[in-house]
Parts: structure tokens; C-alpha cells; sequence
């Protein structure tokens, strides 16, 4: 759940420059109403660009600093507010701008 709101609000901000991971982590806490605090949110972000061998096939954000390591099994990766992200121009060619209007939003109460 948190991985999707991760990226609808990349996908919306729409950056294109680098970000520290958590001022991102406010940033779709605020846009995607998640309820469940930032600290998960942060992790979800660290896991998403990690690009060492074993992690992702395509790592959906990019890495700017210490993400972890294969060897600690991304468990060494720096504090959320020393690194930076942004989202990788391959995220834009697998989600393409047109299919946007497709998906349904859910509205929250909170």
C-alpha cells in the first residue's frame, strides 16, 4: 500500500530534481492521506531505490547516497534525512503520462 502512494505522489510532483528522503516522506503522507506514520514510509523509499544486486529489477527511484549494501542486505543504509531520491526516467516510461486518467481515486474522510 504505502509502495503505491509512494509512487502516485513522485508521479504527481512530478521532480525533476533530487529530494531528501524524508522531506518525501512528508510529502506523500500529506498528498495520499497515509495514516500510519512516516518512519514506514521512509523504509518504503529506501527499498524502492536501492539498485544493488538482489533488490529490485528496476529500481523505481534513484539513489543519491548510502542506500544500504548487499552485504548488510540494504540494513546500513544512512539516516532518511541525509540521502537523497528522485524519481528515474525509466518510472515515467513504464507508467506512461497517458495511463494517468485511468486510475480511480479513492477520496478519504480524514
Amino acid at each position: 500500500m504505502a509502495l503505491e502512494r509512494v509512487l502516485f505522489t513522485c508521479l504527481k510532483r512530478n521532480d525533476k530534481r533530487e529530494v531528501k528522503v524524508a522531506q518525501l516522506a512528508g510529502s506523500v503522507a500529506e498528498h495520499s492521506a497515509y495514516h500510519h506514520g512516516e518512519q514506514s514510509l521512509m523504509t518504503t523509499i529506501i527499498n524502492l531505490a536501492q539498485n544493488y544486486v538482489g533488490t529490485n529489477n528496476i529500481n523505481l527511484l534513484q539513489p543519491i547516497g548510502q542506500f544500504g549494501t548487499r552485504l548488510q542486505g540494504g540494513k546500513d543504509a544512512a539516516s532518511p534525512r541525509y540521502i537523497f531520491t528522485m524519481l528515474s526516467p525509466l518510472a515515467r516510461l513504464i507508467f506512461h503520462p497517458h495511463d494517468d486518467p485511468l486510475l480511480k481515486y479513492q477520496r478519504d474522510d480524514n
